[in-house]
């Protein structure tokens, strides 16, 4: 399954350094600023779970799984040729 992974990190000045540490950990690649993308047999809880560690109480974090029904413009990394496009996916390219 795929996910995207969502977050606000409202404390100016954080490092959240350990944060993107574990977000590429888990092979998770950068689409916009604070949105990732990631293959994970894990549940949407269960990956929340898991990066909530990294977060301080008053940041935001949302976890879903990725449909095959997306569009994207201009973003950080081409998810055809870098997450979505190798032929076992053929249902999640666009």
């Amino acid at each position: 399954m795929f996910f995207t992974v969502d977050y606000d990190l409202m404390t100016p000045g954080r490092n959240y350094t350990a944060l993107t540490g574990a977000l590429v950990a888990i092979g998770a690649k950068k689409m916009m600023y604070s949105k990732w993308v990631l293959q994970s047999s894990s549940s949407a809880a269960a990956i929340r779970d898991h990066l909530r560690q990294y977060m301080d109480s008053n940041d935001r974090l949302f976890v879903a799984e990725l449909s095959e029904q997306w569009a994207g413009y201009n973003l950080l990394l081409d998810l055809n040729a870098t997450v979505l496009g190798a032929a076992a996916l053929a249902g999640y390219r666009r």
